[in-house]
């Protein structure tokens, strides 16, 4: 994997391409048929392997991910690892559990009667989370939501003024609104 690069930046998307219209959350039920279908969490989402309690924030907590499923339980399964020692030996049993769990997973085979399974949950107020045709049989949950003003307000960062409030999605600030009246983010308006 060293020639392909696995972080997916929000922020530079958005600046190549424009604000999506709609968040996306998406749970999926995966098993170890599933471990080698990608999948793309850009790093404004959260995401979250929910029985395992393994995860990471959203904004920018993470820089994103882009490759296998597999690959993303061996992230989890490394930061698990790492963090085993920050809570001492009285923690150490439940860190081992979802060890276990994640170890169970990377090394079942899919032909086993009993298979190994786990959720992913990725709440993603860009919308860019990619979830390729091989796991839609996987989804148990994918729903498009308006963001608020708040989460634009982060998608937007680092975007310079009239661009940043016109993709700012507030009331009439819509890019080519027919107005071009826009919002600023303190509510006040101007022309573009």
């Amino acid at each position: 994997m060293a020639a392909f690069d696995m972080t997916f930046d929000a922020k530079e998307w958005i600046r190549e391409h424009g604000l999506p219209a709609h968040g996306r959350e998406v749970a999926l039920h995966l098993d170890s048929s599933h471990l080698g279908a990608t999948i793309h969490i850009p790093s404004c989402a959260s995401w979250e392997f929910p029985e395992l309690g393994v995860g990471q924030g959203a904004w920018n907590q993470h820089q994103g991910f882009r490759g296998t499923v597999g690959d993303l339980l061996e992230k989890a399964r490394s930061d698990v690892e790492r963090s085993r020692g920050l809570y001492g030996e009285e923690a150490a049993p439940k860190f081992d559990a979802v060890l276990k769990h994640i170890n169970e997973m990377l090394q079942s085979d899919s032909g086993e009667s009993e298979a190994v399974t786990v959720s992913l949950t990725v709440r993603d107020p860009s919308g860019l989370c990619g979830v390729p045709a091989d796991l839609l049989g996987c989804i148990a949950k994918d729903t498009k939501f308006e963001c608020s003003m708040g989460e634009t307000a982060m998608l937007s960062i680092g975007r310079t003024g009239a661009r940043r409030a016109a993709d700012y999605r507030g009331a009439d600030c819509r890019v080519g609104a027919p107005s071009k009246a826009c919002c600023s983010l303190d509510g006040s308006r101007y022309l573009s």
